[in-house]
């Protein structure tokens, strides 16, 4: 509840808007206590609200953004974690949570991932962090064979992932001069961490997605 009214905050103060503004479908002292955690806006007021906010209801949550960013931040067990606190705990929570304590920890067994594609890649990442390269192809490996049709960026990780620790990652890279360079552009202009819980938005997710694939594509290790 006190995240939800943070984020709503941060957002109505991003778009310089009132909370007379947002107060089209109740009132701006109840805006003001959702605001303060002090209350929780029905579905009815919590669309219209985000609707004022240039947002769906389920961005102004931001459950699944701080899911997928607590995925991409696995390698940083601090920030992992600020993410994981404001989520329901689930058997996909708790294992990022082992996980990523795991990642900073070498004497640490990295924990057998479920039957999850996307948890194999995050456990290979791990494994390649460590200096484990035979682990992290046999999580990438079975992640593969798990069949992620339906999940094709999922995919995509995997088999590049799997390629380039095939392949070695002390080779050469590859990939065109202008495509690394862009690369390293993107890199530089994009913040080594996700922003805070209250302010992460889907671009922020997107851009670290799409940072993460093209690093991979590109042999080109990401931050």
């Amino acid at each position: 509840m006190e995240l939800l009214g943070r984020r709503i905050r941060a957002r109505r103060r991003q778009l310089r808007l009132t909370q007379k503004d947002l107060a089209t479908a109740t009132t701006s002292s109840f805006i003001s206590r959702i605001e303060r955690g002090k209350d929780f806006p029905s579905l009815q007021v919590l669309g219209t609200i985000a609707q004022s906010l240039l947002l769906t209801a389920g961005e102004l949550l931001g459950d699944h953004l701080l899911l997928e960013a607590a995925k991409l931040s696995v390698l940083d067990a601090e920030q992992c974690q600020l993410y994981l606190n404001h989520l329901p705990e689930t058997s996909i929570t708790r294992y990022l949570a082992s996980l990523t304590a795991c990642s900073q920890n070498a004497s640490k067994p990295i924990p057998s991932p479920p039957p999850d594609p996307e948890m194999h890649f995050l456990a290979a990442l791990v494994a390649l962090q460590r200096h484990n390269e035979p682990k992290a192809r046999e999580f990438a490996a079975a992640g593969i064979k798990l069949n992620p049709m339906n999940r094709p960026l999922t995919k995509v990780k995997l088999q590049a992932l799997l390629q380039n620790l095939t392949a070695g990652l002390g080779q050469p890279c590859t990939t065109p001069a202008s495509i690394v360079e862009l690369l390293r552009r993107i890199q530089g202009s994009t913040s080594a961490r996700l922003p805070h819980p209250e302010s992460i938005t889907y671009e922020d997710v997107a851009s670290a997605q799409l940072l993460q694939v093209l690093s991979l594509l590109c042999k080109y290790p990401s931050k």
